[in-house]
């Protein structure tokens, strides 16, 4: 059986992909990748350079397909 894509909405929509579909990291992890301070994380989310959201546990996420997306963008 073929599995249907799944219409997507919001702001998965403006993206092309779902919030979170290769994983999330929080802030911490994100500003080691980008070599940056946390609130510089959260100043770049605000720009929305990429993609962040609330984990059920209470932290702060970012998407890691767009963070990917977000290094690239700049390598090149």
């Amino acid at each position: 059986m073929k599995q249907q894509k799944e219409a997507l909405s919001g702001a998965d929509a403006k993206h092309g992909y779902p919030f979170g579909c290769n994983g999330v990291i929080d802030y911490e992890a994100a500003a080691d990748r980008l070599g940056v301070s946390k609130r510089t994380v959260d100043r770049y989310t605000k720009k929305d350079r990429f993609r962040h959201g609330k984990h059920p546990d209470g932290k702060n996420v970012v998407c890691v397909r767009s963070l990917n997306e977000y290094i690239s963008s700049l390598e090149k």
